[in-house]
């Protein structure tokens, strides 16, 4: 039985998307003195988005090259990124119409609506073998960007969303550590059983390696 696969033009043009969408809201932030670059790059979409745009651009190259390598290894990380983007967007920061530096609205329709979605279905369609183990690993980076997110915030007197901003003068912020500790605490427990769900897919999938290799042909 021979695997389906997701269409490469699709992985291709959303990788394509995202790089114009990066690259024209920085020209769009530039040209009107509102770039603070280490601000921009801060934001979990746009970090999410780049990993993403790695990922969809290297699982049809060859797997023996390092994109083809790097988007293997880092496909589950994306894709749990990527659909946290969105969730938490839809959630939490549409709703109260939250300045998160996507001023052009194609901009924030790729990075937030439709990249996400692809990286998703991509991953139901195709889904890769994984493991508890690999699980973990995938938590590292939502921990990591956590942990700089808080201690950069302090130094900088600067957060990129408002969920997690403790200033209580600051409009639509959480207003106090212990709003923002809660949560953060509400997201890691979505984080963690998003991610088993995600590996769980992977492996009840009837497109899964394992699955297809047992299968008659």
């Amino acid at each position: 039985m021979a695997r389906r696969g997701f269409p490469s033009i699709i992985r291709v043009a959303t990788g394509v998307a995202i790089v114009a969408a990066v690259a024209g809201q920085l020209q769009y932030l530039a040209d009107a003195d509102l770039l603070r670059t280490v601000n921009f790059f801060s934001f979990f979409t746009i970090q999410s988005n780049i990993l993403a745009c790695l990922v969809l651009l290297g699982l049809d190259a060859d797997p023996t090259t390092p994109l083809g390598r790097f988007a293997r290894g880092a496909r589950g990380v994306a894709t749990l990124a990527m659909t946290m983007t969105g969730i938490i967007y839809a959630v939490l920061l549409a709703p109260i119409a939250a300045d998160v530096s996507t001023q052009l609205d194609w901009v924030n329709l790729v990075v937030h609506v439709v990249a996400p979605i692809v990286v998703l279905v991509d991953w139901l369609v195709a889904p890769p073998t994984t493991s508890s183990r690999a699980v973990l690993g995938w938590l590292a980076f939502p921990v990591a960007w956590i942990a700089y997110t808080i201690v950069r915030g302090l130094v900088a007197d600067w957060y990129p969303y408002p969920f997690i901003d403790p200033r209580p003068e600051v409009a639509n912020a959480a207003g106090s550590w212990g709003a923002v500790v809660v949560t953060i605490a509400i997201l890691t427990v979505t984080v963690v059983g998003l991610a088993f769900a995600l590996r769980w897919i992977a492996a009840a999938s009837p497109f899964s390696p394992d699955r297809l290799e047992a299968a008659p042909v």
